[in-house]
C-alpha cells in the first residue's frame, strides 16, 4: 500500500461512512479504531493486511482524528492539495 496520500485521497477512501458508522458504533474503545481500519482496507485492497504496518501511520492518524465522520469529506476538501495531512 502507498504511503503517500494526499487529502482527498484520505478523505475518498479512508472516511467512514453513513452506512458502515453503525457497524463500527458496536465496538468499544481501540477495537473502533482497529475495525474501521480493518474495514476500509478491506474495501480497497479485498483482502485484509497481513502486517501491523501494512496501514501507513498517516492512514491511522486521519481515521483516528476525524471524529465526526459524516463531515470529514467536507472538512479535507478545504484544505489545500499541496499540504499532506499532519495529525
Amino acid at each position: 500500500m502507498k504511503r503517500k496520500w494526499e487529502n482527498h485521497e484520505l478523505a475518498t477512501h479512508w472516511t467512514i461512512d453513513e452506512e458502515e458508522q453503525p457497524l463500527i458504533n458496536k465496538k468499544r474503545g481501540v477495537n473502533r479504531l482497529g475495525f474501521a481500519l480493518l474495514l476500509k482496507f478491506f474495501q480497497l485492497k479485498g483482502r485484509f493486511p497481513e502486517k501491523k504496518n501494512e496501514i501507513p501511520r498517516v492512514v491511522r492518524a486521519f481515521v483516528e482524528s476525524v471524529k465526526n465522520r459524516g463531515k470529514a469529506r467536507k472538512l479535507v476538501r478545504s484544505l489545500p492539495e499541496c499540504e499532506p495531512f499532519s495529525p
